[in-house]
């Protein structure tokens, strides 16, 4: 669980979806690990049998504060409310700026998300029989202070997703270590 760019009630739904689907779907003796990222990693259940350990652990993933993209990073917020003068439009400065700003924070943290998913991947590598990572991360992020996009803003490329590359390079990881990897985005944004 992505804990470190997930909200609430995202985190909610999914610990409660994976509740039900686990208790129906997860033969007895699967091995299941369950594992956090809140800006540090936390294993909750590691390769449990139990299911009373794994519904635990869960219990313990909804216990847990999600981070979300709580800490704004925008140094033009401060001057988004005050008039803009001049003839010029000055919007479009405005937005690649605030744009500049979101990209290089998600940048960063999506490169820890990264680092803690290869992490629990190289801990697991080792197992037994065949292994899956299912990972529930938010795709982009929902944030009040996330850039808005004029179409002034795409001709000019100044529209930018940093999380795209991340799944390419985590897929051939899993690839290399014998992993079937799933990511599910809890987001519920394209």
């Amino acid at each position: 669980f992505d804990l470190y760019l997930m909200r609430k009630g995202d985190r909610d739904q999914a610990v409660e979806a994976l509740q039900t689907r686990y208790q129906t779907a997860v033969p007895d003796d699967e091995e299941v690990s369950i594992v956090a990222f809140d800006g540090s990693l936390t294993t909750f259940a590691d390769r449990s049998t139990q299911r009373s350990e794994v519904l635990a652990a869960l219990e313990g993933v909804a216990a847990m504060r999600p981070r979300g993209m709580e800490h704004e990073a925008a140094f033009t917020q401060g001057l988004a409310d005050g008039p803009v003068t001049g003839t010029r439009d000055r919007y479009f400065y405005e937005r690649k700026q605030r744009s500049d700003e979101y990209v290089f924070e998600l940048e960063r943290r999506v490169g820890q998300v990264a680092g803690a998913i290869s992490a629990t991947m190289a801990r697991y590598a080792r197992a037994e029989g065949r292994k899956i990572l299912v990972a529930f991360t938010p795709g982009h992020p929902r944030t009040r202070w996330a850039p808005s996009y004029a179409s002034v803003d795409f001709a000019n490329d100044a529209a930018s997703y940093p999380t795209k590359g991340l799944w390419t390079d985590l897929a051939l990881e899993a690839s290399d270590l014998g992993f079937t990897l799933y990511a599910v985005d809890s987001s519920g944004l394209q």
